[in-house]
């Protein structure tokens, strides 16, 4: 019982080892249901990533919560500057091969990046983004990279780049039908245009924009768009007009809740008119304290200075001045020694050069699994080649050895044919199966004539033949004892009776060896492949016969006969 709270313990650490494993699944569903409305109700997908926990969240979970909480917070028009949120989602998806997820994550990161006036890092970050989205369907976000990009060109002064890579946005979210973006981009394809361009053509994009809201029947985005008609209006002189615009537009849509952009317009207006006093409290008291960007302050200061320089108050015009370059300064415009248009393009060739160094890696893998093929099949090649030429060099061996013994036999065949009586029938049948055998060798010789320039027809010839005479072996093996025994007689008795360790192979031997038949005759007439194993059957048969280095096998064999015999033979 001591030990029973040492166990409740290591149970209890395994069960949060468990569920440590895993995300809690509330926060998880959290997560999933926020990402289904992000697009249609973002208010409600930031409600719901702000009550997660994301201390209950594994680093994949957590990578996903922070790249949605910051998506929605833009989608709320919360301008966010501190990127260590992003971070968290940019660490983990630059190494997955979910493209979309890194693609979205380099995204807002490029947007944390432009919040904060940090140009350069964003540039670079859109630049991931790009080359992560175009090989995804993801043509919404895809958009907002070049309409990001768009801007910062703007940023810069650098307004054709910027209407090209507006056009390039427009395009993908066609793709996308995503119509409020849609109107979004042609009303600032107007703005760009009525300063490049006759006033015709931004018209054309503000009616574009119009029709488009129109069948959505959005009011606050027809709202936008009398807004930006409003600002071209007064961009052209005509400021009664734009003056009426605006004023109906807050009639015909009066949910809408002014913002900054509306306040400055207002402010403009009253200044073209010659209301500089009505300007400059709408800019104190309303559009100052919308202002959250470097950008939205130095347009504060540089239009200040221009109104208090128009009243000839040239100490408060100096001041805002003053303020405007201090702000250029501390954002690091002034000092900005490169272009946004050159550090894109430095960007993309640090990208180009990781995807050639990463081809180059794959193309020397392959060469070299290539070099390994083709010395494979290379050594494949030679083993047969080689193989051919020995089989080649067996085959004329095997013509040469059955030319040269063929005569040789014949002269033996004929001495034991001398010594028989062709008058017995056993005897005749004796000397039919020798002649049979040499019948063999001399077809055999043939068919290497016939066979002389196609090595492999004649070794399958060969290999039938042989095969066919060597099914009666055994009785030819047992003609060559009986024929050995009539040329000496009762050698197979006299050789068992003295040698009785001998097989019936060997005695076989004893038999051919008797007769004259030497190793080759033996492999021809046996159809044997190597002369070495016939070689070794004869030395393992000297030792059983107990013959010395210098005794010969065959005086040998003759001396076992009697003296009949072996003047007979002599």
């Amino acid at each position: 019982m001591k030990h029973a709270p040492y166990l409740l313990h290591i149970i209890l650490a395994l069960a949060l080892l468990l569920v440590g494993c895993h995300s809690d699944p509330r926060q998880v569903e959290l997560i999933d249901r926020a990402e289904a409305v992000m697009d249609s109700l973002p208010e409600v997908a930031l409600s719901l990533l702000d009550s997660v926990d994301s201390h209950r969240l594994l680093r994949a979970d957590n990578a996903r919560y922070a790249l949605l909480l910051t998506q929605a917070r833009d989608k709320n028009y919360i301008d966010t500057a501190n990127d260590s949120l992003i971070n968290i989602a940019v660490s983990y998806y630059a190494h997955s091969r979910n493209l979309r997820y890194r693609g979205m994550a380099y995204y807002y990161m490029a947007v944390v990046y432009y919040n904060s006036g940090r140009y350069a890092e964003s540039v670079e970050s859109l630049v991931k983004a790009e080359d992560s989205l175009l090989q995804t369907t993801e043509y919404a976000t895809t958009a907002l990279v070049y309409s990001l990009l768009s801007e910062i060109y703007i940023e810069q002064n650098r307004l054709p780049e910027a209407i090209k890579l507006k056009r390039k946005a427009l395009c993908y979210y066609e793709q996308a039908g995503n119509w409020r973006n849609i109107t979004f981009a042609h009303l600032r394809l107007s703005a760009l245009k009525m300063i490049l361009f006759p006033p015709d053509s931004a018209r054309r994009e503000l009616d574009l924009a119009y029709d488009i809201a129109s069948n959505l029947n959005d009011e606050e985005l027809l709202f936008t768009v009398e807004n930006y008609r409003a600002s071209f209006y007064d961009y052209i002189n005509e400021y009664d007009r734009a003056q009426a615009t605006l004023y109906n537009a807050y009639v015909l849509y009066p949910a809408h809740k002014p913002n900054a952009d509306d306040y400055l317009l207002m402010s403009r207006i009253y200044y073209n008119t010659g209301q500089p006093d009505s300007a400059l409290y709408i800019l104190d008291n309303y559009y100052a304290p919308l202002c959250q960007t470097h950008s939205d302050r130095e347009t504060l200061c540089l239009f200040c200075s221009d109104i208090y320089k128009s009243m000839q108050d040239y100490t408060k015009a100096y001041e805002y001045l003053f303020e405007y370059t201090r702000s250029l300064a501390k954002s690091g415009l002034m000092e900005q020694n490169k272009s946004i248009q050159e550090l894109e393009t430095k960007y993309r060739n640090q990208q180009l050069k990781q995807e050639t160094h990463s081809l180059k890696s794959r193309s020397k893998f392959l060469s070299i699994i290539l070099t390994l093929s083709i010395l494979l099949l290379l050594l494949l090649v030679v083993l047969q080649r080689r193989q051919q030429q020995m089989r080649q060099l067996q085959y004329n061996q095997l013509h040469e050895s059955t030319q040269q013994n063929i005569a040789r036999i014949q002269q033996q065949y004929e001495l034991v044919k001398s010594k028989l009586d062709t008058q017995s029938a056993q005897k005749v049948l004796y000397n039919n199966a020798l002649k049979g055998r040499i019948d063999m060798l001399s077809t055999l010789l043939d068919l290497t004539d016939m066979y002389e320039s196609r090595q492999n027809d004649f070794y399958e010839k060969c290999r039938s033949y042989c095969d066919v005479c060597n099914k009666n072996e055994k009785s030819f093996v047992k003609d060559i004892r009986d024929i050995a025994s009539i040329y000496c007689n009762n050698f197979v008795e006299k050789l068992q009776t003295r040698f009785t360790t001998l097989s019936d192979e060997e005695i076989n031997l004893c038999c051919l060896l008797l007769m004259g038949f030497d190793i080759n005759h033996i492999r021809i007439l046996f159809n044997h492949n190597q002369i070495q194993s016939t070689y070794s059957k004869k030395t393992r048969l000297r030792k059983k016969l107990g013959l010395k280095a210098k005794e010969d096998t065959k005086e040998f064999l003759l001396s076992l006969c009697d003296d009949e015999t072996s003047t007979g033979q002599k």
